[in-house]
């Protein structure tokens, strides 16, 4: 299968300047580079992509992901038992009748973006009415449970149990496939922690998807 110049092209368009630079971090500039990871040292003999179309494996194993030399670090300072816990998950759910899906048709015609937008989920949302919009792992699991990605129930359970103090009104879910992080970090996810900061959350419990 021939690797589509303008494709590739599309690929360095979305990753490129807008990216790099100073990030936002909790009031602070924080200096970011992007490094090379060796796949091949990460999944040993594991072939990761032997199901994908050949382009797959050249953009993943050189895409310049994202390096911090340094990560925030805040101490929990109560008792599992007394924490407010959130869910944050990158399954891109949303509700249905009630929330757009994420743009799929945009990322098929661009496969250099990706949505960054992302969704509340309240915690009383009807657990049928919780859909997915993702193109990039297999649903069949969280589509019949969708604790299996996002477990509400099992947090809901903790909470009655007294395991943790309580269980936040509120959630939220990303997309997870998103190549440029420019308006995720700058933006979104600043929107998303703010909301966690006002609701007093004291610990989020994330799924990648």
């Amino acid at each position: 299968m021939m690797i589509q110049s303008d494709f590739l092209g599309k690929m360095k368009s979305a990753i490129g300047s807008k990216s790099r630079g100073d990030l936002f971090q909790q009031g602070n500039l924080i200096p970011a580079k992007r490094v090379k990871i060796d796949l091949e040292e990460v999944i040993h003999s594991m072939d990761s992509f032997r199901f994908t179309p050949p382009y797959v494996e050249i953009v993943m194993k050189n895409f310049p992901y994202l390096h911090y030399e340094t990560c925030p670090f805040t101490p929990v300072n109560k008792e599992l038992k007394d924490c407010k816990v959130a869910l944050v998950t990158t399954g891109g759910l949303y509700i249905e009748g009630e929330q757009k899906p994420y743009d799929m048709e945009r990322e098929k015609q661009d496969p250099g973006w990706g949505d960054p937008s992302y969704r509340i989920i309240p915690r009383n949302a009807p657990r049928e009415k919780i859909k997915i919009a993702h193109r990039h792992y297999n649903k069949s699991g969280a589509r019949k449970d969708i604790n299996v990605l996002f477990p509400l129930d099992r947090f809901g359970e903790l909470e009655s149990n007294g395991e943790i103090g309580s269980l936040s009104e509120n959630h939220y879910s990303f997309q997870g496939n998103i190549p440029n992080t420019h308006d995720i970090i700058l933006r979104f996810g600043v929107e998303v922690a703010i909301r966690l900061r006002i609701e007093k959350v004291d610990l989020v419990f994330m799924t990648p998807a």
